[in-house]
């Protein structure tokens, strides 16, 4: 029996850097990522329970500070982004998912302000690809110097429905 909302992961996961957050340091994002507008990227424990996370901060001059990252999918495939995050009071997180660079076509999700991590079950998103290459943007709402959010264990899958019982 194929389940409608059960999915599994297929193969490895698209994005290498979504847990290390290798480079990471001042302005520069981390490896493999983009600028989506410019901040202060910090790595350190952050208390996430998976060890080091990253840190994206208003540096007092650009508003909404992020990154952007990509993966090669292929058309008519099921795909499934998720991570755990948080942030401070009255600040919000958002990811685009989309077809080209800050591009929602697959959608655009806010992430509502949290104090503590939030499951990676709580940030799940599913997609068909429509195009050879996907384009993920996660940035704050921050326009106040020295807001942040923070975020970990990034992960992009193919996946397929799930079996969850033999046929009868």
């Amino acid at each position: 029996v194929w389940s409608n909302s059960t999915l599994e992961n297929v193969g490895s996961n698209l994005e290498d850097n979504g847990s290390a957050w290798t480079s990471a340091t001042g302005a520069t994002p981390p490896s493999g990522w983009a600028l989506y507008n410019a901040g202060t990227f910090t790595v350190a424990d952050h208390s996430s329970g998976a060890g080091n996370s990253l840190e994206i901060k208003h540096n007092g001059s650009n508003n909404n500070p992020g990154i952007i990252g990509t993966a090669t999918t292929v058309v008519g495939k099921l795909y499934k982004i998720s991570f755990i995050s948080k942030t401070e009071s009255g600040i919000y997180a958002t990811v685009v998912v989309g077809t080209s660079s800050g591009g929602g076509q697959y959608g655009t999700y806010t992430i509502a302000d949290s104090a503590s991590w939030s499951g990676a079950s709580d940030n799940d998103f599913v997609f068909e690809a429509t195009t050879t290459t996907v384009y993920y943007s996660f940035y704050t709402t921050a326009t106040t110097v020295d807001k942040k959010v923070y975020i970990d264990t990034w992960e992009a899958y193919e996946v397929t429905p799930g079996c969850v019982a033999a046929d009868a």
